[in-house]
């Protein structure tokens, strides 16, 4: 008669059948890209100007279980069904140098279609101005086509400035926002020739097996940022330190036919792989 006598799918144990809870989660996550869609839709037709109508999506909800077990989101679907009418998907990331960072950009950009990609939000959480430089090359190299640095309009006594140490104690400038100011320069300098550019694999990449469902539930795996010898930024660090191109495949990409773009998958705490992505993966 209403909704209030639907009982919601609650977490199940670890000994519980799982197939509702994905089936409902499923379910969120469709309501949930359908309403965004809908919203940048309106957005669109309201604005004379026609700009692009981005996400501001956090690089958490990506590989954190603590997020993704509360949220109702597929980035999959939310690049391709919320924003697929746009040119280009904002993400936000704090992550640091290649291992990190570039993996976090390497998943997104796998999901991207060729559209552009740019961190609507970005600072690193410490001080050394060499790991900010590195780490914001880092993204420049993967392609990205535009970083906002948060903080960079915040008010100097700001509580969170020790934090972001772009300022000493007395207001002057620290070296790291020097890092910034200079990085930003340089892109600056080069941007005629990065902004059209794509990046080019010399081999075919190795992909990471990405199943949306796999960080559905907090058990047992609690976070991808993990120190695990097979965490998989661990194998990400291996992989890209033997001078290997990575990125990520999704059961959707190989049912489509991806896997004829990359020359190997890793299956790094894998729970489900559906039926034909099974098969075509065997």
């Amino acid at each position: 008669a209403n909704f209030d006598e639907i009982p919601l799918p609650k977490m199940p144990k670890e000994s519980e059948n799982k197939a509702a809870w994905f089936v409902f989660r499923e379910f969120c996550g469709l309501e949930f890209v359908t309403f965004i869609a809908e919203k940048a839709r309106v957005v669109a037709q309201a604005d004379p100007r026609r700009r692009p109508s981005g996400s501001q999506a956090s690089c958490a909800d990506i590989f954190m279980p603590n997020f993704t077990s509360v949220a109702p989101l597929d980035f999959e679907d939310l690049i391709n069904i919320a924003f697929a009418d746009q040119t280009e998907f904002g993400c936000d990331a704090y992550s640091t140098e290649d291992y990190f960072c570039g993996c976090d950009m390497d998943y997104l950009l796998s999901l991207m279609n060729g559209r552009r990609l740019v961190n609507n939000e970005w600072n690193v959480h410490g001080q050394d101005p060499r790991i900010t430089a590195r780490s914001y090359w880092t993204q420049i190299g993967k392609g990205l086509k535009g970083i906002f640095a948060l903080t960079m309009q915040q008010p100097a006594d700001n509580w969170q400035s020790s934090m972001w140490a772009l300022l000493n104690p007395d207001f002057t400038p620290h070296a790291k926002l020097g890092a910034i100011a200079d990085t930003n320069h340089e892109v600056h300098r080069l941007e005629r020739l990065l902004a059209p550019a794509k990046p080019s694999p010399f081999v075919k990449p190795v992909a990471f097996y990405y199943s949306r469902l796999d960080l559905s539930l907090p058990q047992p795996t609690f976070g991808s940022y993990d120190c695990s010898i097979d965490s998989p930024y661990r194998i990400y660090a291996v992989l890209r330190g033997l001078g290997y191109p990575v990125r990520w495949i999704t059961p959707r990409q190989i049912e489509a036919g991806v896997l004829k773009d990359v020359g190997a998958v890793a299956m790094i705490g894998v729970k489900y792989v559906p039926a034909e992505a099974a098969k075509k993966l065997a």
